[in-house]
Parts: structure tokens; C-alpha cells; sequence
């Protein structure tokens, strides 16, 4: 019998033939973090050491970390049509931002959460920067 779609995108990626019930490792595309939980998940990886296997899952999730530190977390996905910039404030207090300049252009997108503004974050709000390359 001939393999189901997903069969075939999973064989692509696991760069042998698979099948539904086989338990396989392969390479990601697109991997999506929640924003309230997903900086969470990743400082938690971050917090295992520099071991190979935590790398490589941010680099299988498509995500660079840029800082961690008791307020703020950020870290940037770059994709092939565009690059994301995440910045959550984790604190109960507000923040000013400075986006850095690779970001500050006319390709620029600005998304928001908890009425932070692209100058200030406010309290557990986010700023999510998105340029096109």
C-alpha cells in the first residue's frame, strides 16, 4: 500500500522511509512558542547547561536567544522570508525598550501585548519585532 502524505513529509525529513506507529527523529521547519509559556520552556532548556542536545533544540525550534536576565527575556527567530524578535517582560515593573538597530527600518513590523508600545514594555507584556528580509 502507498505511504499517506504525512507519511511522505515525514520520510523527507527523517531522510529514510517511515511509517504510522514508527517513532522517528527528523528535522523541524517551523516550530511556534505561546508567548505566556514558550521563553519559559526555552529558559528551562538554557538552564540545563550548554549541552549539545539543549542547543540543539533551539536550533531545531528556529530560535537564537539573545538575553536572559531576572526581568527580561528575548529571543529571535529568523525564518527564510523574515526574522522575529520577541522581548517579555517578566517583571511587575515597566521598562523602556531600544530596538536594536537591525530592526529599525521601513521592513519593520511592531506587535504588542498588554498595552506595551514599541518604547515601553509594560509589566508581563511583550513586544514582538517582525522585518521582512
Amino acid at each position: 500500500m502507498g505511504s499517506t502524505l504525512v507519511e511522505k513529509i515525514l520520510s523527507e525529513h527523517a531522510d529514510k522511509e517511515v511509517h504510522a506507529g514508527e517513532l522517528i527523529v527528523s528535522r523541524v521547519d517551523v516550530c511556534a512558542v505561546q508567548d505566556g509559556t514558550g521563553p519559559l520552556t526555552v529558559q528551562e532548556f538554557k538552564k540545563l547547561g550548554k549541552d549539545r542536545n539543549n542547543e540543539l533544540f533551539l536550533e531545531t525550534a528556529g530560535l537564537k536567544l539573545r538575553d536572559i536576565n531576572s526581568d527580561y527575556f528575548s529571543y529571535e527567530r529568523i525564518g527564510p522570508k523574515d526574522k522575529m524578535l520577541v522581548i517579555t517582560n517578566r517583571s511587575g515593573k515597566e521598562g523602556r525598550i531600544l530596538i536594536p538597530p537591525e530592526y529599525n527600518d521601513e521592513k519593520t513590523k511592531i506587535y504588542t501585548l498588554n498595552k506595551s508600545t514599541k518604547d515601553i514594555i509594560t509589566p508581563y507584556g511583550a513586544i514582538a519585532i517582525k522585518k521582512a528580509c
